[in-house]
């Protein structure tokens, strides 16, 4: 089943309806977020599940509807607001790899063509590699890109 709806309290589903709920990279869209979890709360199962991303540093996208970032911790509270346990946080990202993405957009934007993409593929991927390597001297995830949480209803 596909639909549209306003998350922020307009979702046609009944009360305890879903078992999964996958969100990724909505939230800072919505401008009232607060009012999305208690939505989401309100169709998942008692044990169901939801998967959510948010960005935490990251670049401006999707304007002028862009509104907000979220940390670990307001994410958590806004959870908790709603009725729900965090299961799962991991960080996604972090200072370095932010820096080699916009390296590699630049790069793909400049080197890539049809008949051979490999070429920007190549540094991209070895970017990528440092960026990773470099992010995992952060482990409290002070420069994260993401915070990807698994939500449950008790």
């Amino acid at each position: 089943m596909t639909f549209c709806a306003d998350l922020q309290g307009a979702v046609p589903l009944p009360d305890k309806a879903v078992d999964t709920i996958f969100c990724c990279s909505v939230l800072e869209h919505t401008p009232e977020p607060w009012r999305v979890l208690p939505e989401l709360h309100r169709i998942l199962r008692p044990g169901g599940h939801i998967i959510l991303s948010v960005p935490f540093m990251y670049y401006l996208h999707g304007w002028p509807h862009d509104y907000f970032r979220f940390t670990r911790f307001g994410l958590t509270r806004l959870a908790e607001q709603a009725g729900l346990r965090v299961v799962r946080q991991i960080n996604g990202g972090g200072f370095v790899r932010m820096a080699c993405q916009t390296v590699s957009m630049a790069v793909t934007a400049m080197m890539w063509t049809p008949s051979a993409p490999w070429l920007s593929t190549i540094p991209t991927s070895l970017l990528y590699r440092v960026g990773r390597l470099f992010d995992r001297l952060d482990r409290n995830g002070l420069f994260s890109q993401n915070i990807h949480v698994v939500l449950t209803r008790d």
